[in-house]
């Protein structure tokens, strides 16, 4: 993995910023599981902010269509 600092880990695992694809898949198999595992939190997150800004979105269209 190509690591900087020891610092990075801690912003990784604090969630202030998330590994390059590489160092993920180097994770995931240290770790013996998936990158699709290590990002889950990660990913069902933005998948709850795009839910909303599509209900956010389409109740302002119902709004103008008044």
């Amino acid at each position: 993995m190509e690591l900087k600092s020891t610092a990075m880990i801690s912003r990784w695992e604090a969630g202030r910023c998330i590994p390059k694809a590489e160092n993920l898949f180097d994770l995931a198999a240290v770790y013996r599981s998936t990158s699709e595992a290590l990002y889950y939190d990660y990913v069902q997150e933005r998948r709850r902010n795009i839910a909303t800004r599509e209900e956010m979105s389409g109740a302002h269209a119902m709004y103008e269509e008044r």
